[in-house]
C-alpha cells in the first residue's frame, strides 16, 4: 500500500542545484519514454535463440517456465516468446498474456508487445535511501543513476555476466539471504527499491557511519523495470540454492529490526510494494528524480518512521497472513 505519511518536510534537499546545466532534469514523462525502453533493450535483448527452456528454468524456476511455455501456446502467442528474457516481464507473465490477448489485434514483434506491456503496467514512485558520504553521493549524481552495490567493486558489464550465469531466481534469492550472496554470485546486481519509505530508511539506518547520513530518493520508474515478485515468492526459490532449511516460511510477515527501530518494524512479505528488485541499475536519475531527503540522525529517522511502525503492527495483528495473495497465484 502506498506510504500515508510524507517524509519530513525540514530534510528536503534542493535538487535544482544537482544538475543545473542539464536541460532534461526533472522532466520525467508521465508515461514510459522511448529511451527508457531502449535501455532496458539494451541491457537484455530479446534474442529468441536465448530463450530456451532450460534458460527460462534457470531465470524463473522449473513450475514457472512449464507453465508460461504452455500458456504462451494456448493463448497462439508463442512469436512473442522473447518477451520473457526481460525479468520484468517474465515475472508478470501471468499478467503479460491477460493484456496480449485482450487486444484487438497481436503485436508483430517481441520488441512492440515489450514496449506495449511496458506502457501499460505504467510508473510507480518509490523510493530508495542510501547510506552515503559526500564522495557517495556526488558519484550516484554524476552518474545519474543509483546503480547496485556490486558496481562498487566491478564493472557493470561483470554484473550483467553473473545474472547470465545464475539466473534471474537465484540472484534474488541471493539478495533476500544476503548473507549467502557473496558465496552464492559473488557480487551483487541488484536494486532494491520500497514504495513505503519508512520501510527503505529503515534499512539505510543500519548503515550510517561517522562521515555518512541517509539519502532518501524518491523517483518515479516504470514499474517494467522491476521484477513482479514478492518477497514470498522469492523465498519459494530459496531450497535448490540454500536447502531444505531455507524456503517458505508460511508466515505474512517479518519483523525487520534496524538501528531506527531495534524493537523491529513489521514487513509484509506477500505485498510487491515491500520490495521491488531491479537488476542492472536504476538510470536517468536527472529525469526521474522527485524529491530527495536527507536525514540528520538515526533518531531523526527513529521519530520519522514511528507512526508507521505503529500501523504495520496493527496491521500484522489483523492480517497475520499478510495483505496479499498466496505465492505465485496472482
Amino acid at each position: 500500500m502506498p506510504a500515508l505519511d510524507e517524509p519530513p518536510e525540514a530534510f528536503l534537499v534542493d535538487i535544482s542545484a544537482l544538475w543545473p546545466d542539464d536541460a532534461d532534469a526533472g522532466r520525467c514523462e508521465e508515461g514510459i519514454a522511448d529511451e527508457e525502453i531502449q535501455w532496458m533493450l539494451s541491457r537484455r535483448p530479446l534474442d529468441h535463440d536465448k530463450v530456451t527452456r532450460e534458460r527460462l528454468v534457470l531465470d524463473y524456476n522449473e513450475h514457472e517456465a512449464r507453465a508460461m511455455l504452455a500458456a504462451f501456446a494456448e493463448s497462439k502467442v508463442s512469436h512473442l516468446i522473447p518477451v520473457l528474457r526481460w525479468p520484468g516481464v517474465g515475472t508478470r507473465w501471468r499478467e503479460f498474456i491477460k493484456w496480449v490477448t485482450g487486444l484487438h489485434e497481436l503485436p508483430k514483434s517481441p520488441e512492440s508487445a515489450f514496449a506495449g506491456f511496458a506502457r501499460a503496467l505504467g510508473r510507480v514512485t518509490t523510493y530508495r535511501a542510501l547510506s552515503l558520504d559526500a564522495a557517495g553521493l556526488r558519484r550516484i549524481i554524476q552518474a545519474k543513476e543509483i546503480f547496485p552495490r556490486g558496481q562498487l567493486e566491478v564493472t557493470a558489464e561483470e554484473l550483467s555476466r553473473i545474472i547470465e550465469e545464475h539466473g534471474v531466481a537465484k540472484v534474488v534469492v541471493a539478495r533476500l539471504y544476503i548473507a549467502h550472496l557473496q558465496r552464492l554470485i559473488g557480487h551483487d546486481p541488484s536494486v532494491s527499491l520500497h514504495d513505503d519509505w519508512q520501510t527503505t530508511s529503515c534499512i539505510a539506518s543500519g548503515y550510517t557511519g561517522k562521515e555518512k547520513s541517509v539519502y532518501l530518493f524518491e523517483v518515479s520508474v516504470p514499474i517494467v523495470e522491476s521484477l513482479g515478485l514478492r518477497l514470498s515468492e522469492v523465498e519459494v526459490n530459496a531450497p535448490p540454492f540454500l536447502g531444505p532449511r531455507y524456503g517458505p516460511s508460511g508466515e505474512g510477515w517479518f519483523r525487520f529490526a534496524a538501528p531506527a527501530f531495534p524493537d523491529g518494524v513489521y514487513f509484509d512479505r506477500t505485498m510487491q510494494e515491500t520490495e521491488r528488485y531491479g537488476l542492472y541499475s536504476v538510470p536517468f536519475l536527472h529525469r526521474r528524480l522527485r524529491r530527495l531527503w536527507r536525514y540528520p540522525s538515526v533518531a531523526d529517522i527513529a521519530l520519522a518512521i514511528s507512526p508507521f511502525a505503529e500501523r504495520q503492527a496493527a496491521l500484522q495483528k489483523r492480517h497475520p497472513k499478510g495483505c496479499g495473495l498466496p505465492p505465485y497465484s496472482g
